[in-house]
């Protein structure tokens, strides 16, 4: 690591602000660009950074930073990344977004008058019924009892990324299905 990193550190250990801010400004934009590489979300990226300068700054004092400066903030970011993704906020931020979808979705399908509700109710069932058992059963659990992604994977011993994974196929799956049952019936 080059002398005025090493200086840089040294300041910022002995929390002087001017090398954090100096630290900040280096590397701010380049790690949010990085960040929103592995989340392909923006608002995410910033947030990780944010809270990835937040702990730099609180843990100053503690920081053991002996190789490159440049790996240490960029796998550290990654790592960060990684770890929300996994979250549960950032989860439930998903949950919220297929449902916004779904409700969306629906209520466009739903809307109009002349679409006949039992029918309609009938091939939400028949959709239902052609999707993969697990992903069926994770589905109902979700969206019928009312389960997290957490107590999920609890109750089927499974992860919480593949019950993700597999909300998001029966959501796709649900979707392609009743866009064509709408297309049939205004069709016909």
């Amino acid at each position: 690591m080059s002398e005025s990193r090493k200086t840089l550190l040294r300041k910022l250990k002995l929390s002087d602000e001017g090398s954090f801010r100096e630290l900040f400004d280096k590397y701010h934009s380049r790690l949010c660009r990085y960040a929103y590489y592995v989340l392909g979300n923006k608002h995410w990226a910033e947030d990780v950074v944010q809270s990835f300068f937040a702990r730099i700054w609180e843990q100053r004092e503690s920081l053991k930073i002996e190789d490159d400066l440049d790996n240490y903030l960029f796998v550290s970011i990654r790592n960060a990344s990684y770890n929300y993704l996994k979250s549960s906020r950032h989860q439930k931020m998903r949950e919220s977004e297929y449902t916004m979808n779904q409700q969306e979705e629906n209520s466009s399908i739903i809307s109009d008058s002349s679409i006949d509700r039992e029918g309609f109710l009938k091939k939400l069932q028949e959709a239902l019924n052609q999707l993969p058992e697990q992903c069926r059963e994770i589905y109902c659990l979700k969206n019928m009892e009312g389960l997290t992604y957490k107590e999920i994977a609890e109750y089927l011993h499974i992860s919480e990324k593949t019950v993700d994974t597999q909300i998001y196929r029966a959501l796709k799956k649900l979707r392609e299905l009743m866009v064509r049952y709408r297309n049939a019936f205004y069709s016909s």
